[in-house]
């Protein structure tokens, strides 16, 4: 999520408070990282590179509310991946 979003005011975007708390409830399961949005733009676009990428929007006008998902393979977690890339490291 983007890192400028918990400095948005309620005076200066309506609704944002709102918008807070509800997001944190949907996502309170989850892990959440939280980025500049212009790197996490970056970071599309990079991936954009290799992937397709998939792009919903809506038509609030909140700044900064953006969800950016990324989605992994379900067989393998990234605490795999991790022990993984740590073999290959010590194998060199």
């Amino acid at each position: 999520m983007d890192a400028e979003l918990p400095f948005v005011s309620e005076s200066d975007a309506p609704g944002v408070s709102a918008y807070q708390a509800e997001i944190k409830q949907l996502l309170h399961d989850y892990p959440i990282e939280q980025l500049p949005h212009e790197k996490i733009i970056a970071n599309i676009d990079e991936a954009g590179k290799t992937f397709h990428v998939l792009v919903l929007k809506t038509n609030m006008t909140i700044p900064y509310t953006s969800v950016f998902i990324r989605l992994d393979c379900k067989y393998w977690s990234a605490d795999q991946e991790k022990r993984l890339r740590e073999k290959m490291a010590a194998s060199r």
